[in-house]
Protein backbone atom coordinates (compact mmCIF):
# COMPACT_ATOMS: atom_id res chain seq x y z
CA UNK A 1 0.00 0.00 0.00
CA UNK A 2 1.34 3.38 -0.87
CA UNK A 3 2.46 6.28 1.84
CA UNK A 4 -0.11 8.60 2.69
CA UNK A 5 0.82 11.68 1.47
CA UNK A 6 -0.19 13.34 5.16
CA UNK A 7 3.06 11.50 6.12
CA UNK A 8 5.13 14.14 4.23
CA UNK A 9 4.61 15.36 7.97
CA UNK A 10 6.71 12.95 9.64
CA UNK A 11 9.54 13.57 12.05
CA UNK A 12 12.31 13.88 9.59
CA UNK A 13 10.19 16.66 8.11
CA UNK A 14 9.86 18.48 11.49
CA UNK A 15 14.04 17.91 11.70
CA UNK A 16 14.69 19.91 8.77
CA UNK A 17 12.26 22.61 9.07
CA UNK A 18 13.35 22.90 12.70
CA UNK A 19 16.79 23.55 11.42
CA UNK A 20 15.97 25.80 8.27
CA UNK A 21 13.43 28.11 10.90
CA UNK A 22 16.83 28.28 12.96
CA UNK A 23 18.51 29.59 10.20
CA UNK A 24 16.20 31.55 8.81
CA UNK A 25 15.45 33.62 11.70
CA UNK A 26 16.99 32.49 15.23
CA UNK A 27 14.37 32.18 18.29
CA UNK A 28 15.97 33.60 21.88
CA UNK A 29 12.94 31.01 23.22
CA UNK A 30 14.06 28.21 20.83
CA UNK A 31 11.37 26.21 18.53
CA UNK A 32 10.57 23.52 21.15
CA UNK A 33 7.12 23.23 20.15
CA UNK A 34 8.37 22.52 16.92
CA UNK A 35 10.57 19.51 17.74
CA UNK A 36 8.04 18.46 19.51
CA UNK A 37 5.01 17.34 17.15
CA UNK A 38 5.75 14.60 16.10
CA UNK A 39 3.26 12.39 18.37
CA UNK A 40 0.66 14.93 17.83
CA UNK A 41 0.95 14.92 14.26
CA UNK A 42 -0.31 11.44 13.82
CA UNK A 43 -3.84 11.24 14.66
CA UNK A 44 -4.28 14.02 12.00
CA UNK A 45 -5.14 14.38 8.92
CA UNK A 46 -3.28 16.28 5.84
CA UNK A 47 -4.74 19.65 6.09
CA UNK A 48 -4.59 19.90 9.75
CA UNK A 49 -1.33 18.71 10.06
CA UNK A 50 0.05 21.56 8.09
CA UNK A 51 -1.43 24.10 10.08
CA UNK A 52 -0.34 22.71 13.41
CA UNK A 53 3.29 22.90 12.50
CA UNK A 54 2.01 26.61 10.94
CA UNK A 55 1.52 27.54 14.82
CA UNK A 56 4.49 26.25 15.92
CA UNK A 57 6.28 27.96 13.55
CA UNK A 58 4.79 31.03 14.51
CA UNK A 59 5.31 29.98 18.42
CA UNK A 60 8.13 32.20 19.58
CA UNK A 61 6.75 34.84 16.89
CA UNK A 62 3.98 36.58 18.09
CA UNK A 63 4.50 39.82 16.44
CA UNK A 64 3.42 39.68 12.25
CA UNK A 65 5.90 41.66 10.95
CA UNK A 66 8.95 38.90 12.01
CA UNK A 67 5.82 36.07 11.11
CA UNK A 68 6.59 37.74 7.49
CA UNK A 69 10.19 37.75 7.68
CA UNK A 70 10.39 33.91 9.11
CA UNK A 71 8.81 33.23 5.42
CA UNK A 72 11.16 35.29 3.69
CA UNK A 73 14.33 33.28 4.95
CA UNK A 74 12.29 29.59 4.38
CA UNK A 75 11.41 30.77 0.79
CA UNK A 76 14.88 31.93 0.22
CA UNK A 77 16.30 28.07 1.97
CA UNK A 78 14.15 26.53 -0.52
CA UNK A 79 15.48 25.69 -4.19
CA UNK A 80 13.05 27.55 -6.80
CA UNK A 81 13.10 24.96 -9.08
CA UNK A 82 12.09 25.05 -13.12
CA UNK A 83 8.82 24.19 -14.38
CA UNK A 84 5.67 23.56 -12.30
CA UNK A 85 6.19 23.33 -8.61
CA UNK A 86 6.92 19.51 -7.24
CA UNK A 87 4.51 18.41 -5.02
CA UNK A 88 6.58 15.48 -3.72
CA UNK A 89 8.55 15.87 -0.22
CA UNK A 90 12.10 16.97 -0.53
CA UNK A 91 14.73 14.11 0.00
CA UNK A 92 15.13 13.35 3.73
CA UNK A 93 17.80 14.66 6.07
CA UNK A 94 18.59 17.60 8.43
CA UNK A 95 20.32 19.42 5.48
CA UNK A 96 17.85 19.06 3.04
CA UNK A 97 15.43 21.63 1.47
CA UNK A 98 11.66 22.07 1.48
CA UNK A 99 9.62 21.17 -1.67
CA UNK A 100 6.29 20.76 -2.80
CA UNK A 101 4.12 20.25 -0.09
CA UNK A 102 6.49 20.57 2.58
CA UNK A 103 5.96 24.44 2.44
CA UNK A 104 2.43 24.28 2.58
CA UNK A 105 2.80 25.78 6.82
CA UNK A 106 4.65 28.56 5.32
CA UNK A 107 1.68 29.21 2.62
CA UNK A 108 -1.03 28.66 5.69
CA UNK A 109 1.22 31.54 8.21
CA UNK A 110 0.89 34.02 5.13
CA UNK A 111 -2.79 32.81 4.82
CA UNK A 112 -3.50 33.90 8.16
CA UNK A 113 -1.63 37.41 8.11
CA UNK A 114 -3.50 38.21 4.44
CA UNK A 115 -6.13 39.83 6.11
CA UNK A 116 -4.06 42.45 7.98
CA UNK A 117 -1.04 42.81 5.94
CA UNK A 118 -2.68 42.61 2.14
CA UNK A 119 0.40 44.20 0.66
CA UNK A 120 3.00 42.35 2.22
CA UNK A 121 1.36 39.12 1.58
CA UNK A 122 0.28 39.57 -1.89
CA UNK A 123 4.32 40.77 -2.26
CA UNK A 124 4.86 37.13 -1.41
CA UNK A 125 3.06 35.50 -3.38
CA UNK A 126 4.66 34.96 -6.35
CA UNK A 127 7.48 33.42 -4.63
CA UNK A 128 5.16 31.12 -2.78
CA UNK A 129 3.36 29.98 -5.71
CA UNK A 130 6.42 29.36 -8.09
CA UNK A 131 7.86 27.29 -5.16
CA UNK A 132 4.56 24.99 -3.61
CA UNK A 133 1.29 26.93 -4.60
CA UNK A 134 -0.84 30.45 -2.98
CA UNK A 135 -4.30 29.27 -4.58
CA UNK A 136 -4.99 28.73 -0.78
CA UNK A 137 -2.93 31.72 0.42
CA UNK A 138 -4.56 34.25 -2.24
CA UNK A 139 -8.36 33.35 -0.82
CA UNK A 140 -8.60 35.46 2.78
CA UNK A 141 -6.97 39.04 0.99
CA UNK A 142 -8.94 39.07 -1.91
CA UNK A 143 -12.02 38.20 0.38
CA UNK A 144 -11.03 40.83 2.42
CA UNK A 145 -9.32 43.43 0.20
CA UNK A 146 -10.76 42.51 -3.32
CA UNK A 147 -9.84 45.91 -5.56
CA UNK A 148 -6.06 45.30 -4.37
CA UNK A 149 -5.80 41.47 -5.25
CA UNK A 150 -7.47 42.44 -8.61
CA UNK A 151 -5.35 44.93 -9.05
CA UNK A 152 -2.13 42.45 -8.69
CA UNK A 153 -3.69 39.76 -10.55
CA UNK A 154 -4.11 41.80 -13.34
CA UNK A 155 -0.27 42.54 -13.29
CA UNK A 156 0.65 38.89 -12.53
CA UNK A 157 -1.35 37.73 -15.80
CA UNK A 158 1.66 38.80 -17.77
CA UNK A 159 4.43 37.59 -15.44
CA UNK A 160 7.19 35.29 -17.50
CA UNK A 161 6.55 32.82 -15.09
CA UNK A 162 3.78 30.26 -15.92
CA UNK A 163 3.54 28.90 -12.48
CA UNK A 164 2.19 32.95 -11.29
CA UNK A 165 0.15 33.61 -14.55
CA UNK A 166 -1.60 30.19 -12.94
CA UNK A 167 -2.18 31.65 -9.58
CA UNK A 168 -4.51 34.46 -11.29
CA UNK A 169 -6.98 31.42 -12.62
CA UNK A 170 -6.23 28.85 -9.74
CA UNK A 171 -6.38 31.40 -7.10
CA UNK A 172 -10.00 32.95 -8.46
CA UNK A 173 -11.72 29.39 -8.75
CA UNK A 174 -14.86 29.72 -6.43
CA UNK A 175 -15.22 26.39 -5.37
CA UNK A 176 -10.97 25.16 -5.46
CA UNK A 177 -11.58 21.89 -3.59
CA UNK A 178 -9.75 21.93 0.10
CA UNK A 179 -9.66 26.24 -0.35
CA UNK A 180 -12.01 28.74 0.73
CA UNK A 181 -15.36 29.14 -0.96
CA UNK A 182 -15.37 32.32 -3.16
CA UNK A 183 -18.99 33.36 -2.21
CA UNK A 184 -18.97 37.33 -3.85
CA UNK A 185 -17.34 35.81 -6.92
CA UNK A 186 -20.08 32.62 -7.36
CA UNK A 187 -23.03 35.24 -6.81
CA UNK A 188 -21.33 37.84 -9.43
CA UNK A 189 -17.98 36.10 -11.34
CA UNK A 190 -17.56 39.10 -13.45
CA UNK A 191 -14.43 40.58 -12.12
CA UNK A 192 -12.00 37.50 -12.55
CA UNK A 193 -14.18 36.74 -16.40
CA UNK A 194 -11.39 39.31 -18.11
CA UNK A 195 -8.47 37.35 -16.35
CA UNK A 196 -9.97 33.90 -17.78
CA UNK A 197 -9.71 36.03 -21.27
CA UNK A 198 -6.47 37.41 -21.10
CA UNK A 199 -5.14 33.33 -20.17
CA UNK A 200 -7.42 31.52 -22.48
CA UNK A 201 -4.75 31.01 -24.84
CA UNK A 202 -1.50 31.23 -22.42
CA UNK A 203 1.43 28.97 -24.25
CA UNK A 204 1.27 27.07 -21.11
CA UNK A 205 -0.84 23.69 -20.43
CA UNK A 206 -0.21 24.10 -16.67
CA UNK A 207 -2.29 27.96 -16.89
CA UNK A 208 -4.89 26.59 -19.69
CA UNK A 209 -5.67 23.93 -17.52
CA UNK A 210 -6.56 26.28 -14.65
CA UNK A 211 -8.67 28.37 -16.48
CA UNK A 212 -10.55 25.19 -17.87
CA UNK A 213 -10.86 23.92 -14.06
CA UNK A 214 -12.22 27.61 -13.19
CA UNK A 215 -14.86 27.74 -15.78
CA UNK A 216 -15.99 24.18 -14.76
CA UNK A 217 -16.24 25.26 -11.08
CA UNK A 218 -18.48 28.32 -12.51
CA UNK A 219 -20.67 25.72 -14.66
CA UNK A 220 -21.89 24.82 -11.14
CA UNK A 221 -23.51 28.22 -10.47
CA UNK A 222 -23.89 29.61 -13.93
CA UNK A 223 -24.51 26.81 -16.54
CA UNK A 224 -25.79 29.61 -19.27
CA UNK A 225 -22.53 31.87 -18.17
CA UNK A 226 -20.29 29.07 -18.94
CA UNK A 227 -22.19 27.72 -22.25
CA UNK A 228 -22.13 30.99 -23.99
CA UNK A 229 -18.36 31.78 -23.02
CA UNK A 230 -17.61 28.16 -24.65
CA UNK A 231 -19.69 28.59 -28.03
CA UNK A 232 -18.13 32.25 -28.54
CA UNK A 233 -14.32 30.92 -27.69
CA UNK A 234 -14.82 28.00 -29.56
CA UNK A 235 -15.02 30.12 -32.81
CA UNK A 236 -11.85 30.03 -34.91
CA UNK A 237 -10.29 28.38 -32.31
CA UNK A 238 -6.98 26.86 -31.92
CA UNK A 239 -6.52 23.12 -30.79
CA UNK A 240 -5.56 23.87 -27.45
CA UNK A 241 -8.17 26.29 -26.66
CA UNK A 242 -10.48 23.43 -27.86
CA UNK A 243 -9.23 21.17 -25.26
CA UNK A 244 -9.44 23.81 -22.82
CA UNK A 245 -13.37 24.04 -23.60
CA UNK A 246 -14.08 20.27 -23.73
CA UNK A 247 -12.73 20.37 -20.25
CA UNK A 248 -14.35 23.16 -18.92
CA UNK A 249 -17.45 21.60 -19.76
CA UNK A 250 -17.04 18.24 -18.29
CA UNK A 251 -19.52 18.31 -15.86
CA UNK A 252 -22.47 19.74 -17.69
CA UNK A 253 -21.77 16.73 -20.58
CA UNK A 254 -21.90 14.27 -17.74
CA UNK A 255 -25.02 16.33 -16.56
CA UNK A 256 -25.78 15.61 -20.51
CA UNK A 257 -27.13 19.08 -20.97
CA UNK A 258 -27.41 19.02 -24.48
CA UNK A 259 -26.29 22.53 -25.49
CA UNK A 260 -22.86 21.54 -23.95
CA UNK A 261 -23.33 18.15 -25.64
CA UNK A 262 -23.50 20.29 -29.12
CA UNK A 263 -20.55 22.47 -27.98
CA UNK A 264 -18.64 18.97 -27.54
CA UNK A 265 -19.61 17.54 -31.22
CA UNK A 266 -21.85 14.87 -29.70
CA UNK A 267 -24.44 13.91 -32.12
CA UNK A 268 -27.78 14.72 -31.18
CA UNK A 269 -29.00 10.73 -31.28
CA UNK A 270 -28.26 8.22 -29.21
CA UNK A 271 -26.32 5.49 -30.93
CA UNK A 272 -27.59 1.65 -31.11
CA UNK A 273 -26.55 -0.42 -28.37
CA UNK A 274 -25.86 -4.08 -29.21
CA UNK A 275 -24.68 -5.88 -26.27
CA UNK A 276 -23.83 -4.38 -22.98
CA UNK A 277 -22.09 -6.45 -19.41
CA UNK A 278 -21.47 -5.77 -15.62
CA UNK A 279 -20.12 -8.74 -13.19
CA UNK A 280 -19.87 -9.78 -11.11
CA UNK A 281 -23.06 -9.21 -9.43
CA UNK A 282 -22.09 -9.13 -6.33
CA UNK A 283 -19.02 -7.27 -4.84
CA UNK A 284 -17.68 -6.47 -1.48
CA UNK A 285 -15.87 -3.22 -0.71
CA UNK A 286 -12.71 -2.83 -2.09
CA UNK A 287 -13.47 -4.99 -4.56
CA UNK A 288 -13.82 -3.85 -8.59
CA UNK A 289 -16.56 -4.20 -11.00
CA UNK A 290 -16.29 -4.72 -14.95
CA UNK A 291 -18.23 -2.94 -17.20
CA UNK A 292 -18.92 -3.31 -20.86
CA UNK A 293 -20.83 -1.86 -23.37
CA UNK A 294 -20.95 -1.49 -27.50
CA UNK A 295 -22.94 0.92 -29.13
CA UNK A 296 -23.31 0.85 -33.25
CA UNK A 297 -23.83 3.87 -35.58
CA UNK A 298 -27.13 2.83 -37.50
CA UNK A 299 -26.88 5.87 -39.80
CA UNK A 300 -25.59 7.10 -42.95
CA UNK A 301 -23.43 9.60 -41.36
CA UNK A 302 -20.63 9.96 -38.95
CA UNK A 303 -21.86 9.91 -35.44
CA UNK A 304 -19.47 11.52 -32.29
CA UNK A 305 -20.72 9.43 -29.04
CA UNK A 306 -19.95 10.55 -25.70
CA UNK A 307 -20.14 7.47 -23.53
CA UNK A 308 -20.39 7.89 -19.73
CA UNK A 309 -21.57 5.86 -16.81
CA UNK A 310 -23.37 6.47 -13.75
CA UNK A 311 -23.59 4.40 -10.25
CA UNK A 312 -26.94 5.25 -8.36
CA UNK A 313 -24.56 4.89 -4.60
CA UNK A 314 -27.36 3.84 -2.22
CA UNK A 315 -27.52 5.96 0.96
CA UNK A 316 -27.81 5.66 4.15
CA UNK A 317 -31.36 6.78 4.59
CA UNK A 318 -31.95 3.89 1.58
CA UNK A 319 -32.60 5.99 -1.32
CA UNK A 320 -29.96 6.49 -4.14
CA UNK A 321 -27.55 8.93 -5.46
CA UNK A 322 -26.00 9.22 -8.67
CA UNK A 323 -22.36 9.84 -9.61
CA UNK A 324 -21.43 10.13 -13.09
CA UNK A 325 -18.30 9.06 -14.09
CA UNK A 326 -15.73 9.71 -17.50
CA UNK A 327 -16.38 6.87 -20.04
CA UNK A 328 -14.98 7.53 -23.48
CA UNK A 329 -15.31 10.06 -26.93
CA UNK A 330 -15.71 7.69 -29.57
CA UNK A 331 -16.30 8.53 -33.70
CA UNK A 332 -18.33 6.31 -35.25
CA UNK A 333 -18.32 5.38 -38.94
CA UNK A 334 -21.61 4.71 -40.55
CA UNK A 335 -22.69 1.29 -39.67
CA UNK A 336 -19.75 1.04 -37.44
CA UNK A 337 -19.63 -0.88 -34.14
CA UNK A 338 -17.35 -0.31 -30.72
CA UNK A 339 -17.05 -1.60 -27.89
CA UNK A 340 -15.98 0.42 -24.62
CA UNK A 341 -14.78 -1.21 -21.32
CA UNK A 342 -14.47 -0.04 -17.60
CA UNK A 343 -13.20 -0.98 -14.62
CA UNK A 344 -14.72 0.60 -11.35
CA UNK A 345 -13.54 0.26 -7.63
CA UNK A 346 -15.70 0.19 -4.64
CA UNK A 347 -12.20 1.13 -2.75
CA UNK A 348 -12.63 2.99 0.51
CA UNK A 349 -12.28 6.99 -0.54
CA UNK A 350 -12.83 9.82 2.50
CA UNK A 351 -15.63 11.19 0.43
CA UNK A 352 -18.24 8.36 0.15
CA UNK A 353 -19.15 5.95 2.81
CA UNK A 354 -20.41 2.85 1.10
CA UNK A 355 -23.76 1.54 1.86
CA UNK A 356 -24.81 -2.40 1.27
CA UNK A 357 -27.93 -2.67 -1.23
CA UNK A 358 -28.60 -3.01 -4.94
CA UNK A 359 -26.49 -0.24 -6.84
CA UNK A 360 -28.10 0.85 -10.40
CA UNK A 361 -25.21 1.37 -13.31
CA UNK A 362 -26.58 3.13 -15.89
CA UNK A 363 -24.46 3.68 -19.57
CA UNK A 364 -24.76 6.94 -21.32
CA UNK A 365 -24.23 7.75 -24.36
CA UNK A 366 -24.47 11.66 -25.93
CA UNK A 367 -26.96 12.48 -22.60
CA UNK A 368 -29.27 9.65 -22.80
CA UNK A 369 -29.76 6.25 -20.65
CA UNK A 370 -28.55 3.51 -23.06
CA UNK A 371 -28.14 0.41 -20.94
CA UNK A 372 -28.79 -0.51 -17.19
CA UNK A 373 -27.78 -3.12 -14.79
CA UNK A 374 -27.30 -4.05 -11.16
CA UNK A 375 -24.48 -4.67 -9.10
CA UNK A 376 -25.26 -5.80 -5.26
CA UNK A 377 -22.37 -3.86 -2.61
CA UNK A 378 -22.06 -5.91 0.58
CA UNK A 379 -20.16 -5.20 3.58
CA UNK A 380 -20.07 -8.32 4.95
CA UNK A 381 -15.90 -8.92 6.08
CA UNK A 382 -14.53 -5.55 4.63
CA UNK A 383 -13.77 -2.12 6.81
CA UNK A 384 -14.63 1.18 5.67
CA UNK A 385 -11.20 2.89 6.12
CA UNK A 386 -10.19 6.17 5.12
CA UNK A 387 -6.77 6.35 2.70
Amino acid sequence: MATPLKDIYSADYLERVTALAERALPAACGYEQLRGLADRLAPLAMKARAELIADALCGPWPAPPDRLALIDGLLEATPLEPGAPSMTAAPAGRGAPLRGFDLWPVAIIAERLGPAHPDAVLARLPAITCRFTAEFAIRPVLLTHPERTFARLHEWVEDPDERVRRLVSEGTRTRLPWGQRLTPLIIDPSPALPLLERLRDDPSEFVRRSVANHLNDLSRDHPALVLGISERWLRGASDDRQRLVRHALRTLVKAGDPTALRLVGADDRAPDVTRSAIGPATVRVGEPIELSVTVANPGNNPMRVVLDYAIHFVRARGDAGRKVFKGATIDLAPGEERTVRRAHSFRPITTRRYHAGQHRVDWLANGQVVASHAVTLTLQGTLQGTQ
